[in-house]
C-alpha cells in the first residue's frame, strides 16, 4: 500500500473503493507523489486535476445502466454547472463526446476576471462520475475551439489567443 493510499484509507476515511485510488507506476523516493484525484462535495463524484472540492449540483445520486445519459438530462444552458468556495460556474453548452465515453460542458465564471472560460470532462470510473478540469481560456473564442477538440469535433477555426497561454 503506498502513502497516498493510506492517506485516504486511514486519514481521511474515504468512502472510496479500496482500488479507487490504485496506481501503476513505481513512486520515486525523491519526489512526492499528489495524486489527481480527490472527493467533491458531492456525494458520488470526483475531481480530477480540480483543487478546490467543488459541488456539481446536476450529478446524479442514483446510479442507473445509463450514467453519463443520467447526467446528461439533469443539465440544462444558463444553471450551474459547479459551485465552491470562490464562485459557480453557469453551463453555456454541453454534449456527449462523439465516441460516448464522456460529456463535455463549457461553462462561464462571470467571478472571474482572469480566465472566465472553462472546458469541463465528465466519465463515469468505478461506479463513480469524475469530473476533470480540462482546459480554462481568457477567450470565448478559446473556449469554442477547446469546446470543440474535447468534443471530438475538428477545429478549422485556425489559431487562437488562448493556444499561447
Amino acid at each position: 500500500m503506498d502513502k497516498w493510499e493510506k492517506f485516504w484509507k486511514n486519514e481521511k476515511k474515504s468512502s472510496l473503493p479500496d482500488d479507487f485510488f490504485k496506481t501503476n507506476h513505481q513512486e520515486n523516493d525523491n519526489e512526492e507523489e499528489i495524486p489527481d484525484y480527490i472527493e467533491s462535495l458531492t456525494g458520488g463524484a470526483m475531481q480530477r486535476n480540480w483543487r478546490t472540492p467543488t459541488e456539481f449540483p446536476y450529478c446524479p445520486q442514483k446510479i442507473s445502466n445509463t450514467p453519463l445519459e443520467d447526467y446528461l438530462k439533469n443539465l440544462q444552458i444558463g444553471k450551474i454547472f459547479c459551485k465552491h468556495q470562490y464562485g459557480q460556474s453557469e453551463i453555456i453548452k454541453f454534449g456527449l463526446s462523439k465516441n460516448k465515453n464522456s460529456i463535455v460542458v463549457q461553462c462561464f465564471d462571470a467571478e472571474n476576471p482572469v480566465k472566465s472560460w472553462y472546458i469541463a470532462k465528465i466519465t463515469f470510473e468505478n461506479n463513480l462520475f469524475v469530473h476533470t478540469a480540462d482546459t480554462s481560456c481568457f477567450t470565448e473564442e478559446g473556449a469554442e475551439k477547446y469546446y470543440a477538440l474535447a468534443w471530438g469535433e475538428e477545429w478549422t477555426g485556425g489559431d487562437v489567443f488562448d493556444d499561447y497561454c
